[in-house]
């Protein structure tokens, strides 16, 4: 009886103390990209300058792809039918991946922890 509770004791420590670490925009460095509000980097603010009266709601987004913080754009209105892309963008507005439709079961494995920056909406 004695060697079955340790024998359990030990297991529950040794499961207990494993934790898989997962790449998240939170545990990657506080200022992504050399800042803590990645809309000021120059390129980024000319691409949210540029989406003003969207018919269709635009959303630009930060996310983790391979370890790095990514940012993309997508139509995250639900009214609206659109075709799947997307272009991952590094941060110096360097396109480091492209999705077309095919390729967004992908896309929703490498690319996680997303994170809405901005939201154009037709006014």
């Amino acid at each position: 009886m004695k060697i079955k509770f340790l024998a359990l004791t030990f297991a529950f420590a040794l499961f207990a103390s494993c934790s898989e670490k997962k790449s998240s925009l939170d545990n990657l460095s506080p200022s992504a990209c050399n800042t803590t509000d990645p809309l000021q980097i120059t390129w980024l603010n000319d691409l949210k300058n540029a989406l003003h009266n969207c018919t269709c709601e635009v959303s630009i987004i930060q996310a983790v792809y391979k370890t790095s913080v990514v940012f993309y754009t997508a139509v995250t209105d639900s009214l609206c039918n659109s075709a799947f892309s997307a272009k991952l963008y590094n941060c110096q507005g360097d396109i480091i991946k492209m999705y077309g439709p095919e390729d967004r079961a992908d896309f929703e494995k490498e690319v996680t922890y997303n994170k809405v920056l901005y939201r154009c909406k037709s006014e």
